[in-house]
């Protein structure tokens, strides 16, 4: 680490002050008064006692070997030293200014032990005087003999030409660096009615050549070659202007007197600061890895004040950053510019191995729109099924009526049937028509019977009894996978009272297998409807419709064009553990799980909002926040105990992890039986319960939230403390939300 050094100002009480801030600064301590810190020299205490003493000489002198010292009243703080050593900034007793202090945790005390107190430094030194010149006068008939050194304007000699009828003479001095007198040159005669005292400047060069006048008349000089009569600016650092002050002297209308000069010295100079600024470099190329070839070398030149870097061989490096083509990686290496000049010298080992900062994407084409649809009617056959360009608006997507099929449930007449006919419509890639793969027509109930004709009033009866059930139906979809052609038509039973399938086809299963994109083994499935026309059965059975090949994904799979075809017709239901893509566009979309940095849908519907079954993962943007979701979930049967589930998140940048948890115990337990769990976010405890008894077994449920800056963090859940007792399994089903502002 760079030690601080104070700037010196002459002023001792504020060098002392300054001083004492840095070194508190240099040691990570706090000011005088304050707490304190123990350093590698001193005894540790709670304040800073300084001790100050100056020297006609640079020799330190020797550390004080008694210090009484009264902090008691803090208005009149007295401090006694020997060696020459004070408790205030002494003004006199020579040019180097020396401190020493150590801490002391007492208010009133006396120290002894010179060994206590830290290194003495040396605080201040007192600078040197400047240089300066300056040209006296004196009226003499004859000339007047030389002046004696002297620190101002010697007796009987002036500073302006005095008035008078003697001849006027002149004496040229000269007060060197550290020097309080003035060596004066032998007095020379002015001629003339006239004298006028003048200077001339020059920026970063003292080179004298003769020349130049005076003009009585205007009262104007012109100068030497290459000097000025006014100071220039001090345009940039470290620029140095010189003065040269002259006489001259004649005839009131004389224009080009001569003018006689002294010795140059320093007028003013300038000393800026360090300027600081971050360099960085950037290039494209094809491939992860950045050959040797496609580096730069050399050495540059960095201007601050317009950024730029300049020289080195750059070989197609750039400081801005280039736009990125499919494929390409975007490279990018930093310097630090460091100088008090207004340019810096960097070269090539000043700058870091480049990094990959940026990755071109790839574009994926857009989502079929996938849409089912239905029409009703009520009659006593089956109506006409309508032709696959008919009950859609194929602009829209929505169900429109034709003939006798409705959009809505009509009421049905004694003695017909409702039926439903339903088509699945696609719209290619989210834009133009809709397109319909035909109708499938069901019967969805009985007939009534026939309305009887009115009897002859008479007295009220007793109640009637209740009568018979309704019909009922419902539709369930089975799937197998095959490699050698289509399975045949598979059978079912469902019970009622449950809507379980049970004696499926043996190869059949109601979740869909997963297909991979190599493999040569297809996924088929084939459609149950199930009737119970009395509504009073126990259960029925059916044989499904012609199995059909349909298509599930694992993986990333990229649709560049066309349409899903199904049995040779386009189809409408994507079955996906996993679609992703940049922007999914839908009018309804159907899902366990969706996890997308943008979603457009008309209906959003998902199967049921139990935590651990059916979760919609999602990013939101809402009240200028960004909200992100993720389902995780673990088992454990029998094992040791205790259990813990750990979940790494990833924030790329700061926000707030929300976690909501389920943990279900499953087991016998007792009374006494005792268990605990708990809910960590990022290391800390959010949510915390023990429990003893029956009451360790079921659903617990726990809420937690925290700040949290960027990085990988955590969400961790811990089943403990377990006496007693033997659970026989855990589940833990939790959801984590991720929100960035």
């Amino acid at each position: 680490m760079a030690i601080i050094r104070p700037p010196f100002t002459g002023d001792s009480v504020l060098d002392s002050w300054t001083n004492q801030i840095t070194q508190a600064i240099n040691m990570g301590l706090t000011l005088p008064g304050t707490q304190g810190q123990s350093t590698g020299g001193g005894t540790s205490g709670n304040t800073a006692i300084y001790l100050y003493q100056r020297t006609a000489d640079n020799t330190a002198p020797s550390r004080p070997t008694s210090v009484v010292y009264d902090y008691t009243d803090i208005e009149n703080v007295t401090i006694t030293a020997n060696n020459g050593w004070l408790g205030a900034v002494p003004t006199s007793g020579g040019s180097y200014l020396w401190i020493t202090f150590r801490y002391i945790s007492k208010l009133q005390d006396t120290i002894t032990n010179a060994n206590t107190w830290n290194t003495v430094v040396l605080l201040s030194e007192d600078g040197a005087t400047g240089a300066s010149t300056n040209i006296i006068f004196i009226r003499s008939a004859s000339a007047p003999s030389t002046p004696a050194d002297s620190s101002g304007v010697p007796a009987n000699w002036y500073d302006s030409p005095p008035a008078g009828t003697e001849l006027l003479w002149a004496s040229s001095g000269i007060k060197v660096i550290s020097s309080t007198t003035f060596t004066w040159d032998t007095p020379f005669q002015i001629e003339g009615a006239s004298v006028a005292e003048v200077s001339i400047y020059r920026k970063n060069n003292n080179t004298f050549s003769t020349g130049g006048s005076y003009n009585f008349v205007t009262q104007t000089l012109t100068p030497p070659t290459d000097w000025l009569i006014t100071a220039p600016s001090l345009s940039s650092n470290n620029d140095v202007i010189y003065r040269i002050s002259g006489v001259t002297s004649g005839a009131s209308t004389q224009t080009g007197a001569s003018v006689t000069y002294g010795s140059p010295v320093i007028y003013a100079q300038r000393s800026d600061g360090y300027s600081s600024a971050r360099v960085l470099l950037h290039k494209k190329y094809t491939s992860s890895t950045l050959p040797g070839a496609q580096l730069f070398s050399g050495t540059f030149t960095y201007t601050f004040s317009t950024g730029a870097l300049s020289g080195g061989t750059i070989n197609g490096w750039s400081q801005t950053a280039p736009s990125l083509s499919s494929g390409e990686f975007l490279f990018t290496s930093e310097a630090l510019a460091y100088a008090a000049e207004t340019t810096v010298d960097i070269p090539t080992s000043s700058f870091t191995t480049p990094q990959i900062t940026g990755i071109a994407g790839t574009d994926g084409t857009d989502a079929n729109i996938q849409r089912i649809i239905y029409l009703y009617d009520s009659s006593i056959n089956a109506p006409s099924t309508p032709s696959s360009t008919q009950g859609f608006n194929s602009t829209t997507g929505n169900a429109s009526a034709t003939g006798t099929w409705t959009t809505t449930v009509p009421s049905t007449p004694s003695g017909q049937a409702l039926w439903i006919a339903t088509t699945n419509l696609t719209q290619a890639q989210g834009s133009g028509s809709f397109t319909s793969d035909g109708w499938t027509v069901y019967k969805a109930s009985g007939y009534d019977g026939a309305t009887g004709s009115p009897g002859s009033p008479g007295s009220t009866g007793s109640p009637g009894s209740t009568g018979s059930p309704a019909p009922r139906f419902s539709t369930r979809r089975v799937y197998a996978s095959s490699s050698t052609g289509a399975p045949g038509a598979p059978s079912a039973t469902l019970t009622w009272s449950t809507l379980a399938l049970s004696s499926i086809t043996s190869g059949w299963s109601e979740t869909a297998p997963t297909a991979i994109a190599t493999s040569t083994t297809l996924i088929y499935f084939s459609d149950f409807l199930f009737i119970d026309v009395t509504g009073t059965a126990s259960s029925s059975s059916d044989t499904g419709s012609t199995p059909i090949v349909g298509t599930s994904f694992s993986g990333l799979v990229t649709f560049s064009s066309g349409n899903f075809i199904l049995g040779g017709s386009p189809i409408t239901t994507i079955d996906g553990g996993n679609i992703q893509t940049g922007t999914l566009t839908a009018d309804r979309i159907v899902a366990n799980s969706i996890t997308s940095g943008q979603l457009s849908t008309g209906q959003l519907i998902s199967a049921n909002s139990q935590l651990g079954a059916n979760t919609v993962s999602t990013t939101n943007v809402l009240s200028n926040s960004i909200t992100q979701s993720t389902y995780f979930n673990a088992s454990q049967t029998g094992g040791t105990y205790p259990y813990y589930v750990n979940h790494s998140i990833s924030m790329p940048v700061a926000g707030t992890i929300t976690a909501i948890t389920n943990i279900t115990a499953f087991g016998a337990a007792g009374s006494g039986d005792t268990a605990s769990y708990s809910l960590f976010i990022d290391g800390t405890t959010q949510s915390s319960i023990s429990i003893t008894g029956t009451g360790v077994l079921g659903l617990h449920t726990f809420i937690g939230s925290k700040a949290v800056s960027a990085g990988t963090k955590s969400v961790f859940v811990a089943i403990s403390g377990i006496s007693g007792w033997t659970p026989t399994s855990y589940k833990v089903d939790t959801v984590a939300l991720r929100t960035y502002r």
